[in-house]
């Protein structure tokens, strides 16, 4: 046997000849054992107990958490006043950092009171301190029946660490069976002949786990809460950081549609982030394409001609009084019939069109516009570039063919453990039939240290017709998949713990730079959920 079978065996099964039974189920039904009581606030929460024989000196600790996150929070000092025979004031100090400590006369008896600390929960309620002559036990025993689920699992863990650390295998394994025997119940802590009770039943299970707040600092376990969001119709897909080839993004009509640029928006522009580049009027009841193709190919010989019109008034200046003023008046007639022509063959009467706007993914300037404000244009068509006033990388992902996804959306790119917003810069205009896909290319608004050429990325992009449904929003770490099912495991009190099961729906981020998981069934809202350390639970559980 190694360091970790050891382990488990000294702290899960040494212990004197006292009923079991009755006693784990009292520690889960009846709440803390005598010298501990809960404290709760809205900031913080925690544990006060009391260790020690002598009456005279008995020992006050005060360990508290932040009921966000679960993390150790210790007031500078405190006031703890209690009344039983008599009143006593006992002054609390943080000489260690980890919590509040003191000494007082505390005799027998049931005490109350409040404690008044520093933090930011100034007042907590003190509620029924049984004060016995068992209150020496250790922290997270179950009264007067041996060692609780805190050191137990924590044993578990130790066992298995040291038996890995030690490269025997055994060690760990016998050291995470440690865990698991929580789940049989009390005959599983059977030993030599003592009377143990009557055995644990199942309804006991369902209670929950008690895990002592200071075992939880030890794992690190952490919470979130889980809260109200919404839910997005996100793409995801793979790909693969590049280097940003030219600094430059190509426009390309997302839809069908009539063009407006916006006011101010020129050749040679500067262009911050997110402005406004352009809208477009979108053509798409099936009843006018046809007129719409007609007018399309008219507006290009409008166009075509207005161009030569307005060649042929230039030329009126250079020639000068060698034109003939019934030449000039025929020139010009002619310019105006061509613009009139161009303005007759603009799509109306067609009802109030649907508008999708585009922005700029990036500061720099416009190049090279394609097209012009009232143009007819059609998906795909080149309408311009930006041109970026610094390098960014890019990252290249493949979508399915007719994903609709936004030129200049703000998409999500995950590299490593980080969350970045990237911008859409180009959506594909090429189809690759091998894989019915087409490449949208993106650039990182920031480039963290893992954001280099070669880099595999996960990314989510909006999909442009896609809408936002109300949702209850966890951390993707506090989701735990089990074959078909999902789970959770949730703080239900400051010392207890259980699983549940859940319905969710698939990663998204939240736009914090997070991932998170919609639950579509099973929380509600201000729950707290474990995204740190949930295996000891899931282990004590059974799961």
């Amino acid at each position: 046997m190694t360091l970790g079978t050891l382990l488990f065996v000294r702290f899960a099964l040494a212990h004197g000849g006292e009923d079991h039974g009755a006693a784990v189920v009292n520690a889960l039904v009846d709440g803390p054992p005598a010298g501990r009581v809960v404290l709760h606030g809205d900031a913080m929460e925690g544990v006060l107990s009391l260790t020690g024989s002598d009456p005279s000196a008995r020992a006050v600790e005060v360990l508290l958490a932040d009921t966000e996150t679960n993390a150790p929070t210790s007031p500078t000092s405190g006031t703890l006043t209690l009344t039983g025979r008599s009143t006593v004031t006992l002054n609390l100090t943080s000489a260690s950092g980890t919590g509040l400590t003191g000494t007082g006369a505390l005799s027998d008896g049931a005490w109350a009171g409040t404690l008044v600390t520093s933090g930011p929960d100034a007042l907590f309620s003190v509620d029924a301190l049984a004060v016995t002559a068992s209150v020496a036990a250790a922290d997270g025993a179950v009264g007067d029946a041996g060692p609780g689920v805190g050191p137990l699992v924590l044993a578990g863990v130790v066992g298995a660490a040291l038996g890995a650390l030690l490269a025997r295998r055994r060690g760990a394994v016998v050291g995470l069976l440690g865990m698991a025997t929580l789940a049989t119940g009390a005959r599983a802590l059977a030993h030599g002949g003592e009377d143990h009770g009557p055995a644990v039943n199942a309804v006991t299970r369902t209670l929950g786990v008690d895990l002592p707040l200071r075992t939880q600092f030890l794992l690190g376990m952490r919470t979130a809460r889980a809260r109200p969001g919404t839910s997005a119709a996100w793409l995801s897909s793979s790909g693969v950081l590049v280097p940003g080839e030219a600094g430059a993004a190509a426009l390309r009509a997302p839809v069908d549609g009539v063009l407006r640029w916006a006011e101010g928006v020129r050749p040679g522009s500067v262009l911050r982030k997110g402005q406004r580049l352009f809208v477009l009027e979108e053509v798409l009841s099936a009843s006018n394409r046809a007129e719409w193709a007609q007018s399309v190919a008219r507006r290009t010989q409008a166009q075509g001609a207005l161009r030569i019109a307005e060649r042929d008034v230039a030329a009126l200046e250079t020639l000068g009084e060698a034109v003939s003023a019934r030449e000039r008046a025929a020139r010009e007639a002619a310019l105006e019939a061509a613009r009139a022509e161009v303005r007759a063959v603009k799509p109306g009467g067609w009802g109030a069109a649907p508008r999708t706007e585009v922005r700029a993914p990036f500061a720099g300037t416009l190049a090279s516009p394609g097209a012009g404000s009232g143009d007819l244009v059609a998906a795909g068509d080149a309408l311009g570039r930006v041109v970026a006033t610094g390098r960014a990388p890019w990252a290249r992902v493949r979508v399915p063919e007719h994903a609709l996804v936004a030129l200049g959306a703000t998409a999500h790119l995950q590299l490593a453990d980080t969350v970045v917003t990237a911008q859409v810069l180009d959506t594909g205009a090429e189809v690759d039939p091998r894989t019915a896909s087409r490449e949208v290319t993106l650039v990182l608004d920031e480039a963290p240290p893992a954001a280099r050429p070669g880099a595999s990325v996960r990314a989510w992009l909006p999909l442009a017709e896609a809408d936002s449904l109300p949702a209850l929003l966890v951390p993707e770490v506090a989701v735990h998949d089990a074959a078909t099912r999902a789970f959770v495991v949730v703080k239900t009190d400051v010392e207890r713990f259980a699983t549940r099961e859940v319905r969710v729906g698939d990663v998204q981020p939240d736009g914090e730079g997070h991932l998170v998981r919609p639950v579509l069934e099973g929380l509600v809202a201000g729950e707290r959920v474990v995204v740190k350390g949930a295996a000891v639970v899931r282990a004590a559980a059974g799961r």
